[in-house]
């Protein structure tokens, strides 16, 4: 118990139990200092502590996990359908099926108990996968429907598997195992050949019919060779070969340690990567015969080792990529490169498609890039929770957060970025690009340090965005800055507002932001606790400033600087109502009022001068501030200035619930190398509610509140968002259904989320009035008017929507036939008998009805010039065209119409060569048919016999001779066949 003395001069402060002396301090205190002194013997005093052993979490009720989304889905090459529509991935256990026209998660599958290690279309059937995991089992996967069709059962680990078809079908893979005398790790080469009862059995148990065929060293990569029958591997400094028909072991020694190695399709040629860089070809290794040389060629460009290599389909190029981030193609005869570059991070593994086309490339930021082999440039990228892109780049000093707005997870993503993800429908959502620096790759044995995000906070209502990025070196020192971001209402994404270089004198190290207001808090090493508040342009530049939802004059400055002694800060949080924030300093902690800046209160934890705060969070509806260092939990009230209790374990990670009572915690009980606990906690009670084991240990947690019963995120080392509760969790569900169908439901759900951000797109059927009138006095001007795009790009419809709808408009205001062409009509109507042909070209009355007219007419128009002066040549039908049994009236359309809508359509969309002119049908005749008319009409002026001619398609048709002659019933007969013939 303990009693303040609020005077100015001093603070009186009697603490200690009655075992040990009563400890009397007198302190002289400042202006606006401590209210309250606590003496270290504080930590004697008696209070709730609890030690939690295994003992009691075996007495703790259980909780569930399952992993939502998220996930590291480059540990393996990744592969695509055949016919490059959907990707599939190796996420951990488990086989995602991204759609690359969604750029989503179609499909998840689910089965493996352990890492899956290969992933690649089946050789026996295309629309199957085939998979091997840790778990000694391989899986035969239908993608369409997401079932597992068979399941082969071993007793080992199997690392890589072949398909070797022929005669009889093979399963050749390798398993990994350790020598039972000298306990050394090796590998194991087996082959089942599959049977033919084989086909209906669900389930087959390989340790019954294997044989295993060789034990080698263990190698990194292994690849098969199906022109020779040779499994190929690398082993330190020696390439590995192993025939399967001859059962034989060939070994070849490079100088330096060999990495990478890929076969060629069509040549007996093998191409390695050794560790300074080069890629070596070994030419004539596949030679069994004795005194068999074997040529080594080198290419070099590679600083260091490279990742990856693989060859095209057709062996005359090889792909290579590394720590770089270029991509490198070798053409093998000419020994000439190709280069992709400014990737973003180090590519992991390579993929070439059969056939060729496109390359898909793993980056170890968790990307996954396809490449167009023809333009040799980026065609589309699929973005998993994004990660550091080297090892030692992959730390989360930001933890994790929910944007306030869009409740998307908001953590550190790629070197110098900010990820958004959507976790409930595991979609990368956006990259904040914070730093606006490049991806170095190293040049000698240190990776060189990027400059790194190491805090941000969001305030009101996600409206503000604050960002601390640091780089720190030896020889340069601290490099830091503060930025400070707008969120753009119109294009929602941040708009940086003002930087600030150096905001303290040493490292920062927390930031926080108020819950309400547009105000920060960030705390130092030196010392220094600095508000920074946001300062809106004059009101009379705000309408002039305002360029896309953001002032370009608004900024942010410090506002008041304070400090507690100059101690080194650690930690800051604000409350809950933002009217207090929390600062800890070393193992004492200050509460600070907001508004004045002004000391209310101090505490210090028990412990000696080393402890230092980790993590430091006010808990909703109550006046319980938890703190935990490294050894311990605390709970402190701020209102009884006491400590609540104690619980002495070790806590890696902190967050609390919105708006009740309690927090969450991931717990180390043991020691750093064993698995991670969840546990939530009261502040009534140390005893935790209830604890959840997690299967890898823990980068950050936050609260969930889009789930419907209470449960928290949690983010695994294995880049995996697990959902933690204490009721059942249900498991992403099997989407019901073939992947077209899903695809079709995410591109409407999609759509959706397109028309509720930037509005409805316009169809031809929706066309309003303004957008109608538009057209409709485009008609007049034959051309577009400017009104009709006055609305905003994205709202306008299709060209070729906008040019059907404009074309029915055109064709529904049709000209009356004129005198002179129904003259013309009666005039083609007097033609010759020609019933007795009739009989023998098999058409009906009506049809050869029309085929006269249309003869005779056509034969008027050419003696007498009717018709000349049209651009679009008249061959007179009757009202009805016929297609294939189906009908339409033919509207009525000037030439000049029909040549300005011919620029909407491209060819095949729509037939133009038919129309109306002045309400007679009209056909746009082809090139060939002019040039045959003009040397018609000049035979006949000079008075030559008629000849028949010949269309491009040989069908014959007959030429008037002269202007008296008209056909013969034979020469009208062969037409009508050529006709009949060409309608069929």
């Amino acid at each position: 118990k303990h009693r303040n003395y609020q005077k100015q001069e001093h603070v009186v402060c009697v603490s200690g139990p009655s075992a040990h002396p009563v400890l009397v301090t007198f302190i002289a205190l400042a202006p606006l200092a401590l209210l309250s002194c606590l003496h270290p013997c504080v930590s004697s005093l008696p209070f709730l502590t609890f030690e939690l052993t295994a003992i009691a979490m075996a007495k703790t009720p259980r909780g569930t996990s399952a992993a939502i989304a998220g996930g590291c889905v480059v540990d393996i090459p990744p592969c695509q359908s055949m016919d490059g529509k959907h990707l599939f991935l190796g996420a951990n256990k488990d086989i995602k099926v991204v759609s690359w026209q969604t750029r989503g998660v179609v499909r998840q599958m689910s089965g493996h108990t352990k890492p899956i290690t290969q992933i690649q279309v089946s050789a026996l059937n295309q629309t199957q996968l085939l998979t091997c995991s840790l778990d000694s089992s391989l899986k035969t996967w239908d993608y369409d429907s997401g079932k597992c069709l068979k399941t082969f059962q071993f007793n080992l680990p199997i690392l890589k598997c072949f398909v070797k078809t022929g005669a009889a079908t093979s399963l050749v893979w390798i398993s990994s195992a350790v020598d039972q005398e000298t306990h050394a790790k090796q590998h194991k080469l087996f082959q089942y050949t599959i049977k033919e009862t084989d086909a209906t059995t669900p389930e087959i148990d390989l340790t019954q019919g294997a044989e295993e065929l060789c034990v080698l060293p263990p190698c990194a990569h292994w690849v098969y060779h199906a022109r020779t029958d040779c499994v190929v591997g690398t082993n330190d400094k020696q390439l590995l070969i192993f025939s399967l028909g001859l059962q034989r072991l060939r070994t070849l020694t490079w100088g330096c340690a060999l990495g990478v190695v890929a076969v060629s399709p069509t040549d007996d040629v093998v191409a390695t990567g050794d560790a300074r860089g080069r890629l070596v070809l070994w030419h004539g290794c596949f030679n069994n015969a004795q005194g068999a040389k074997v040529v080594q060629t080198t290419f070099h460009w590679h600083a260091r080792t490279f990742h990856c290599i693989d060859f095209t389909a057709d062996g005359a190029y090889i792909i290579t990529g590394g720590d770089e981030g270029v991509l490198v193609m070798w053409q093998v005869d000419t020994r000439s490169r190709r280069f992709l570059p400014r990737l973003g991070a180090p590519i992991g593994n390579i993929f070439v498609s059969p056939n060729s086309t496109t390359y898909l490339l793993g980056m170890e930021d968790n990307r996954v890039i396809l490449v167009a082999a023809s333009s040799f440039s980026i065609s589309k990228v699929f973005n998993g929770f994004r990660r550091g892109p080297v090892a030692s780049q992959r730390s989360y000093p930001c933890r994790i957060k929910l944007h306030p707005r869009h409740n998307t997870v908001v953590t550190n993503g790629s070197t110098g970025h900010l990820q958004f993800f959507d976790h409930n429908t595991d979609t990368h959502i956006l990259d904040l690009d914070v730093t606006k620096r490049h991806y170095i790759s190293r040049t000698n044995e240190r990776q060189i340090k990027p400059t790194t995000v190491t805090h941000f906070a969001f305030a009101a209502n996600g409206a503000h965005l604050a960002t601390v990025e640091a780089r720190k070196e030896k020889v340069f020192g601290l490099d830091c800055c503060l930025k400070f971001w707008g969120l753009n209402v119109e294009t929602n994404k941040y708009k940086l507002m003002t930087v600030v270089n150096a905001p303290h004198s040493a490292e920062v190290r927390a930031l926080d932001a108020h819950p309400t207001s547009g105000t920060f808090v960030t705390v130092g090493s030196d010392g220094a606790i600095k508000v920074w508040r946001f300062s809106p342009a004059p009101s009379q530049d705000a309408a002039a400033n305002v360029a896309s939802g953001v002032a370009a004059r608004d900024s942010w400055a410090c506002a008041a600087v304070a400090d507690f002694h100059s101690l080194p800060c650690e930690r800051v949080a604000f409350s809950q109502d933002g009217s207090v924030f929390a600062v800890s300093t070393a193992s004492t902690v200050t509460l600070w009022d907001t508004a004045t800046i002004e000391m209310r209160l101090s505490f210090r934890l028990p412990g000696d001068d080393a402890t230092v705060v980790k993590h430091l969070k006010f808990v909703a509806g109550s006046s319980i501030v938890v703190a935990t260092t490294v050894e311990a939990i605390f709970a402190f009230d701020v209102t009884k200035r006491h400590m609540a209790w104690q619980l002495n374990t070790r806590c890696r990670a902190l967050a609390v619930h919105p708006t009740k009572s309690t927090f969450g915690v991931v717990l180390n009980p043991a020691n750093a190398r064993s698995k991670c606990v969840f546990a939530e906690l009261s502040v009534e009670s140390p005893n935790p509610c209830f604890v959840t084991p997690l299967p890898d240990r823990s980068r950050g947690i936050t609260f969930d509140p889009m789930a419907e019963e209470d449960s928290w995120l949690v983010l695994t080392t294995r880049q995996e968002l697990l959902r933690v509760s204490k009721h059942n969790i249900e498991t992403r569900s099997q989407r019901k259904g073939t992947l077209q169908s899903i695809e079709e439901e995410d591109q409407s759900k999609r759509a959706q989320m397109y028309r509720q951000l930037f509005g409805k797109s316009l169809e031809p059927s929706e066309l309003g009035g303004e957008v109608a009138a538009a057209i409709a006095g485009a008609q007049q001007a034959e051309g577009l008017s400017d009104a009709l795009f006055s609305v905003p790009s994205h709202l306008l419809p299709a060209i070729q929507l906008l040019g059907k709808e404009f074309m029915r408009l055109k064709l529904q205001q049709g000209n009356a036939p004129t005198k002179a062409d129904a003259a013309d009509d009666d005039e083609g109507n007097n033609g010759l008998d020609t019933s007795e042909d009739e009989e023998e070209s098999g058409l009906s009355d009506s049809d050869n009805d029309e085929l006269d007219q249309a003869e005779d007419l056509d034969e008027s128009k050419q003696t007498s010039g009717a018709g000349a002066t049209s651009t679009v040549a008249a061959v007179a039908r009757e009202e009805i065209v016929s297609v294939e049994g189906c009908t339409a009236d033919l509207p009525v359309v000037s030439a000049s119409d029909v040549a300005f809508m011919s620029g909407f359509f491209s060819e095949g969309e729509l037939d133009l060569t038919t129309a109306t002119v002045n309400g007679n049908p009209t056909t746009t005749p082809s090139k060939h048919k002019k040039r045959k008319k003009k040397k018609s009409k000049k035979q006949g002026e000079d008075s030559a016999p008629a000849t028949p001619s010949s269309t491009r398609d040989d069908t014959p048709v007959a030429t008037p001779a002269s202007k008296s002659k008209r056909k013969t019933p034979k020469q009208k007969s062969a037409k009508r066949k050529s006709k009949a013939s060409e309608d069929k």
